[in-house]
């Protein structure tokens, strides 16, 4: 009777006369055998263990520093402690029998004969065993090579190792130094891709399981690259910059290919400044930091960019994070779903020397991390948590930190660890598991269903923490200097009043807009959006004179403005400028996101971050201008008041480049008309290339120094502008050049942009006194008939 064998039995386990196994490339065998005193040995058993030491310097007596290790020897994780440490010293992965498995010499599983390899075998189910890898650090993920079948078997293909986001593209010689690295890397912004490559030459290093290295341009890599989705997102690159010239103007090619062929805004060090990861966040630095820590490789497309360099030398989302400041809460930074409750309780807390309260979020691993404008919450480096605090540990011995957020369990350990990195100066304590926080007599109180809880202090043992001057009293934060306090006592004196605006930077209730009310004149927002519904105050960014935006109006090319409520915030990002202090009545302003709407263009970012609002041209009238902040160096150094402060806007650097006009100009031919209309240009003979042309509906009087065009319109190419000087009149808060442009007789204009969208029907010179046509040989295209080819931009106003 036949007996069932499982199918991965090894049925004959005997080595067999003269089979040895075959070599892999990259990987050295070492057969060893059980000493005498229960180490590893290569004679035979009766000579003394292997040091760690020994073991290695064999190793490298064959030559094989540079290769992965595999241990022939029965229960070799036994021994896990000693080829740990010889991992260690070559910094290579160690390959080792599980307990209670042999080695024995088998031929793959249907491969001819001659295809011997070394398998590792269970003693007791006779089954073959899976070897364990062990490497020269933690979370050292993945191995050179694959472990199937029982076997150790070679990979096939580019070599890459995983980040949280990306991956690093290695080679042989450098792919445990990625390996090391991608293991230090914390998960960061989920919309920012990695890219870890070498440079060599300026062109950017690929490798293979083979052991082969090839060097690519942008282009090529980009094919590489393309199981990841990076078009129209942001990638960053993690290399190094060469240090001769030709070698970075060629690296610097490269990028710029990568940009083009996936469509990604390709992020690179500034040339000569190096990467690394930081020690506290985990997240990549640029030392130096500052803004050109960063420099953008962009595909071709303009638009906002969605990052900036922080001062400490990361990638943030433009804008950085959204701080909220109270007078007793050093800084709020949590996502508004966190606890609606909590956020009208903030202003309620007393603030009291040598303690510091802040709200931020914490991540699933411990991180501390703060909301950024875009929503998502990117864990905070130990600098910028001490900025955000102010600088606890200067206020003298014993100060503390309070943080409101309550961490599981499971990431108290990751928060301790995040701390220690972080190095705040100063004791650190979080509610325990488990509690929650009430705001109870003008300060925080830890609580649990059944009553008070107790404050948990994360710093113990660190000795950058000192002595705290606080301890957990009835669920409050108390001085330890005065225990007989059952309950704090606030500060002996009150902050004195800040010069510039702080928080609570709170927007207004919102409500639904009245039928009956004006409207806002913006086709793409609903008709009755979300707007405030009390009086509020809100900044504007300014580079231009404060008194000439009074009197002519604040450069704009949208029908609308987005101010934001933080002005530390704008002042940080414009460096240099001025901020527009304006007050909005009941009913000015409108919130883009919360009426599920998009702005257009690139005013969609700006109105889409938390604290900005919209003020359509059409509400102006609605809004008055206090004062004028001075804006130097990032920070506001002057005030001054605004009497007569109407807030008007002047359109001015719309991208169809005809000054004076809106970006909502009126478009010509409208589409449910008809796809194309005929229109007549004059083209100028010499000159520069205009920036818009004048469109006639027939054919004008003979000019010298002019040909005559037929051109083919295409529907929405042309601006109206006789429509738009006829909505401009409903917006006396608008200063547009329309009306004067209809004066001087123009009513339809052909922008700049539109040129080679624009077909040429005919071409027609003057002779004598009348339109003579050219040739029917002429080129169809009206760019080859304008000065300089029609390529030159026109300048805008």
């Amino acid at each position: 009777m036949a007996v069932h064998r499982p199918a991965d039995e090894v049925r004959d386990v005997s080595p067999g006369p003269a089979r040895l196994p075959r070599s892999l490339p990259g990987l050295t065998d070492v057969v060893l055998a059980p000493s005498r005193d229960g180490g590893l040995t290569t004679s035979g058993g009766s000579g003394p263990g292997l040091t760690a030491a020994g073991l290695a310097d064999l190793l490298r007596s064959r030559g094989s520093g540079g290769h992965d290790v595999r241990i022939v020897a029965a229960d070799g994780a036994r021994h896990r402690t000693l080829l740990a440490a010889v991992a260690r010293i070559l910094d290579r992965d160690v390959y080792v029998t599980p307990l209670g498995a042999d080695v024995r010499v088998l031929a793959a599983r249907g491969a001819t004969p001659g295809t011997e390899e070394y398998v590792a075998v269970d003693r007791v189910t006779r089954r073959r065993a899976a070897w364990q890898v062990i490497p020269p650090g933690p979370a050292a993920r993945p191995s050179w090579f694959a472990v199937a079948d029982g076997a150790v078997r070679p990979r096939w293909g580019m070599v890459s190792v995983p980040l949280p986001e990306g991956l690093c593209l290695a080679t042989r010689a450098d792919f445990a130094a990625w390996r090391a690295l991608a293991a230090r890397l914390a998960p960061g912004h989920p919309r920012l891709v990695t890219i870890g490559v070498g440079v060599d030459g300026g062109d950017l290093v690929v490798g293979g399981y083979d052991g082969s290295a090839a060097r690519r341009g942008g282009e090529r890599l980009a094919a590489d690259l393309a199981s990841l989705w990076l078009y129209g997102g942001d990638v960053r690159m993690w290399l190094t910059w060469p240090d001769e010239p030709v070698e970075r103007r060629r690296l610097r090619d490269n990028l710029s290919q990568l940009a083009h062929s996936t469509g990604a805004v390709v992020w690179a060090p500034a040339a000569g400044r190096r990467i690394e990861v930081a020690g506290d966040c985990g997240d990549l630095v640029v030392t130096g930091g500052g803004d050109g820590a960063w420099q953008a490789f962009r595909p071709g497309h303009d638009g906002p960019a969605r990052f900036e360099a922080d001062r400490d030398g990361r990638l943030v989302p433009a804008g950085g994070f959204v701080v909220r400041r109270y007078r007793g809460v050093a800084a709020v930074s949590v996502p508004q779903s966190r606890s609606p409750r909590l956020s009208g309780a903030y202003p309620r807390v007393r603030p009291r020397r040598g303690l510091a309260v802040a709200d931020l979020a914490v991540l699933d691993d411990g991180r501390l991390a703060g909301l950024c404008t875009d929503g998502v919450a990117v864990a905070l480096g130990g600098a910028r948590l001490r900025r955000l605090l102010g600088d606890p540990a200067a206020s003298g011995p014993g100060a503390a930190i309070a943080l409101l957020a309550t961490p599981l369990p499971e990431q108290l350990e990751g928060l301790r660890r995040y701390l220690r990195g972080a190095a705040p100066g100063c004791a650190v304590f979080v509610p325990e598991p488990g509690s929650g926080i009430v705001i109870a007599d003008d300060a925080p109180r830890v609580v649990r269903a059944d009553g008070p809880a107790r404050w948990e202090r994360l710093d113990d043992g660190d000795p950058r923490g000192g002595d705290p001057g606080w301890e957990s009293r009835d669920g409050w934060l108390v001085p330890r200097r005065r225990s007989d306090v059952s309950k704090p006592e606030p500060g002996p004196v009150d902050p004195p009043a800040a010069e510039w605006p702080e928080g609570p930077f709170i927007g207004p209730r919102l409500e639904e807009a009245d039928r009956d009310g004006r409207g806002h004149g913006l086709p793409w927002l609903r008709e009755r959006p979300q707007i405030n519904a009390a009086p509020f105050e809100l900044y504007l960014p300014s580079v231009q004179d404060p008194q000439r935006v009074l009197e002519r109006g604040l450069a704009n090319p949208w029908l609308f403005l987005v101010g934001h409520l933080d002005p530390g915030l704008l002042a940080h990002e414009i460096r240099q400028g001025y901020l527009l202090q304006v007050s909005v009545e009941r009913h000015g302003a409108v919130d883009v996101p919360a009426s599920d709407a998009i702005a257009p263009g690139d005013a969609a970012a700006r109105a889409a971050r938390l604290g900005a609002y919209l003020l359509p041209a059409a509400w102006l009238e609605r809004t008055r201008v206090v004062s004028v902040l001075r804006v130097a160096g990032g920070e506001l150094v002057a005030r001054e008041p605004v009497a007569d402060g109407r807030l008007r806007t002047r359109c001015s650097g719309a991208g169809h480049g005809v000054a004076g006009l809106p970006e909502e100009a009126t478009a010509w031919p409208q589409t449910r008309l008809r796809r194309y209309r005929t229109g007549y240009a004059l083209l100028p003979v010499a000159g520069p290339t205009p920036a818009w042309l004048t469109l006639h509906r027939r054919p004008p009087a003979p000019q010298d120094g002019f040909r005559l065009a037929t051109l083919r319109v295409r529907a929405g190419t042309a601006i109206d502008v006789a429509a738009t000087a006829e909505r401009l009149a409903a917006l006396p808060a608008v200063h547009a050049a329309a009306d004067r442009l209809v004066g001087r007789g123009t009513a339809l204009v052909l922008p700049w942009r539109s040129y080679r969208a624009t077909p040429l029907v005919a071409l027609a010179e003057v002779r004598g006194s009348r339109w003579r046509r050219v040739s029917r040989g002429a080129a169809r295209t009206l760019t080859a008939h304008l000065p300089a080819g029609g390529t030159a931009p026109p300048s805008r106003a």
